[in-house]
């Protein structure tokens, strides 16, 4: 008899206008926090209660910044454990008008047999400014961690009032290669 796993599923919505808050929801293993700062430029950290992300694990973050000035990062890592199952699904979508957006989370960590495919789609205006920063690291040398076998979809869609300016895919399946 098949078990049934439990499985993270986790959703961040939010909406920013002129500096204020209008949307603000959080569901499932995604939190946000809001610290206190002291300046005009609002700061949000991305919390996974779940510790990590595996199989058949769903995320989705949705962001729309118009007229402000946000950062957003990550109070640790992003795992990506071995499992059972489809891949894991995370998916960013990001909408910016007038505003700047500074997307700093820490390091993505796939580990071996690992199944992940992620989406990024950013929507600009020409007046707004991105920095975007993601960093994938494909296991830990320090923990001598070896990858042989990974699952790994990693597509970018950056579009500019409209129009594609930028498009990039990865697609690793199957056994690593060593560089």
């Amino acid at each position: 008899m098949d078990k049934l796993l439990q499985r993270s599923n986790g959703e961040i919505n939010i909406e920013l206008f002129d500096n204020n808050f209008k949307k603000f929801f959080q569901s499932g293993c995604c939190k946000i926090l809001n610290p206190n700062n002291y300046n005009d430029n609002k700061e949000l950290v991305l919390i996974n209660t779940a510790g990590g992300i595996t199989c058949n694990d769903n995320i989705e973050i949705n962001a729309t910044i118009h007229n402000s000035e946000l950062s957003i990062c990550t109070q640790a890592a992003e795992k990506i454990y071995s499992g059972i199952g489809d891949p894991a699904k995370v998916d960013i979508n990001i909408n910016l008008n007038n505003s700047t957006l500074y997307w700093l989370p820490k390091e993505l960590i796939l580990f071996d047999n690992s199944k992940l495919r992620r989406s990024i789609n950013i929507n600009l205006s020409n007046n707004s400014n991105l920095i975007f920063c993601e960093t994938t690291i494909f296991g830990r040398k320090a923990m001598s961690e070896k990858i042989k076998n990974i699952s790994f979809s990693d597509q970018w869609k950056i579009n500019i009032n409209s129009s594609l300016k930028h498009f990039e895919a990865i697609n690793i399946q199957g056994s690593m290669i060593k560089f």
